[in-house]
């Protein structure tokens, strides 16, 4: 059973604008919250997910849950493949494509690094455990400087060179644990930090994103879910990192066959904020693919 709450997910429908019979794409399968309720809506799905185990768990809750009358596929797929699941599913185009983005609430209890109350747990941070370097082997390999980089540029880290520097001594010495990063960062202090959270949940979202390439992934992502819309096909993209929203934010901009429904970002209301907290960061975008003939 899913832990994780989707976020926004009625003024996700609603900016999708869900029609009986049209497709849809999920690039973040996660929990299967926005799935199923795109279905339910009576769209057609694809759904993808970097987790194998989130789509194989989805497979068999959809088989119970899906309602009658609509088709779906899911695939174990980055969104930066999207294509490749439009090909296996014999879809040429898209009316609505989700992106939503970061990790979900199920992947905290997966053993991997992403929670803190489990400070024992090796330093993995890989959504696909089957490909790439897990973060602990990665930190190994990579310099200080490429370390301090990732850091400042991920979660504007002000102590990114001392953060850094420690970090990068004791992966040659050990596995780092969640342990041993809170620990790097409690000892280099707290100082022009937030209150509301661990200054080193910001260090460990940032090798997140380092060892998923996920800024990387995204603008990929991105360029292929625009080229799969159909005239008139809806962009819905939730980020929970300014870096992120930032990226998404110029690549509507720059998109000449796009035009911008949100001119600024939504946020979720207080009521949801207060029932999922996790939700408090989000950033919704929505883009409209253009028809021919439109300025």
């Amino acid at each position: 059973m899913t832990k994780h709450q989707p976020v926004m997910l009625e003024e996700v429908i609603n900016c999708l604008k869900v029609e009986k019979g049209e497709w849809y794409l999920d690039t973040t399968f996660g929990g299967g919250g926005h799935s199923l309720a795109i279905l339910k809506a009576g769209g057609n799905l694809i759904a993808l997910d970097w987790d194998k185990e989130n789509i194989e768990i989805g497979r068999k809750h959809l088989v119970t849950a899906c309602p009658s009358g609509v088709s779906y596929h899911l695939y174990h797929l980055n969104y930066c493949q999207l294509d490749e699941a439009l090909d296996k599913s014999q879809v040429k185009s898209l009316r609505g494509i989700l992106f939503d983005l970061g990790f979900s609430t199920d992947q905290l209890y997966k053993r991997r690094g992403f929670s803190f109350h489990y400070p024992s747990e090796v330093l993995d941070l890989r959504y696909n455990s089957q490909t790439g370097q897990p973060a602990w082997q990665l930190l190994r390999n990579l310099g200080r400087e490429e370390i301090q980089r990732s850091l400042e540029v991920y979660s504007q880290q002000p102590r990114a060179a001392e953060i850094a520097l420690k970090l990068c001594h004791l992966a040659r010495e050990k596995k780092i644990t969640v342990g041993d990063v809170i620990k790097v960062v409690e000892e280099v202090g707290f100082k022009n930090q937030p209150k509301k959270i661990h200054p080193a949940t910001k260090v460990i979202q940032a090798l997140r994103i380092l060892v998923n390439q996920e800024l990387d992934n995204l603008r990929c992502g991105l360029v292929k879910a625009a080229d799969s819309l159909k005239e008139g096909g809806r962009l819905v993209v939730i980020s929970f990192h300014s870096g992120e929203d930032r990226i998404v934010k110029e690549f509507i901009r720059r998109r000449q066959d796009l035009v911008s429904i949100t001119k600024k970002a939504k946020r979720p209301i207080k009521e949801e904020i207060a029932e999922n907290p996790r939700s408090r960061s989000a950033r919704l975008r929505v883009a409209e693919k253009k028809g021919e003939g439109n300025d």
